[in-house]
């Protein structure tokens, strides 16, 4: 972990697997996009978080597993291309040939790896897990967070671990609906993304938030 602080956007962006765009290959390279996924799978399935587990597949041809009441699985695998999710997405529920796509060889494919996430070193999950039980606006100003300290990071302004840090920034300045008496309404502001960050900076008392696109950060206050 010592050495996560002088990760480099050039090193996060050559994913052993997959090929994809900046934003999912840095939250790969955090282990972000799994707890995303927790909390889809969660709302796309109607699935409590407790029946949702994250293991690592390091060859990436397992995407998904159903385990049913008998303790029987259901997989879903594929050779890792993007372009197949992103199809099947607007042709769902037909399946049609993807061009150039390859098919899976069983017979050099060789052994399917499995092991847990490290929760010391990559405690994204653990917090996803835990914004989505919170809920509220919770799930979304994570999510935000995230999104910003993301395009810093590839823009070479913020460092590996401050990724994590301003997440966990986030985390701490909110207060969400289903846990708090405050009525919290998130203004929009132009640009991808917004992010909730707590009030730190010199003149400016606790109960202003944050929100910015680029790091050039503006302050907003929040009705309670």
């Amino acid at each position: 972990m010592s050495e996560f602080s002088s990760i480099t956007v050039e090193q996060c962006l050559k994913h052993p697997t997959w090929n994809m765009g900046g934003k999912i290959t840095i939250d790969s390279a955090t282990m972000f996009n799994k707890g995303l996924e927790v909390i889809e799978a969660h709302w796309l399935f109607h699935m409590p978080f407790d029946k949702i587990e994250v293991v690592i597949q390091p060859q990436s041809i397992i995407h998904s597993m159903i385990e049913f009441i008998d303790g029987s699985i259901l997989a879903q695998l594929g050779l890792p291309d993007m372009r197949l999710p992103i199809q099947y997405a607007f042709t769902y529920p037909d399946r049609m040939t993807v061009r150039g796509a390859r098919p899976i060889d069983w017979k050099t494919l060789g052994s399917l790896e499995f092991f847990p996430p490290d929760d010391e070193k990559f405690p994204s999950i653990g917090l996803a897990y835990e914004a989505g039980r919170i809920g509220g606006t919770m799930p979304c100003v994570l999510n935000g967070a995230n999104e910003v300290a993301v395009y810093a990071f590839l823009r070479k302004e913020i460092s590996f671990t401050r990724i994590l840090t301003l997440s966990v920034l986030s985390w701490n300045g909110t207060r969400s609906r289903t846990t708090s008496p405050w009525r919290l309404s998130a203004r929009p502001t132009p640009g991808p993304a917004a992010v909730l960050l707590p009030c730190c900076r010199k003149g400016i008392s606790r109960g202003s938030y944050y929100f910015s696109d680029d790091l050039r950060l503006q302050c907003h206050h929040l009705r309670p």
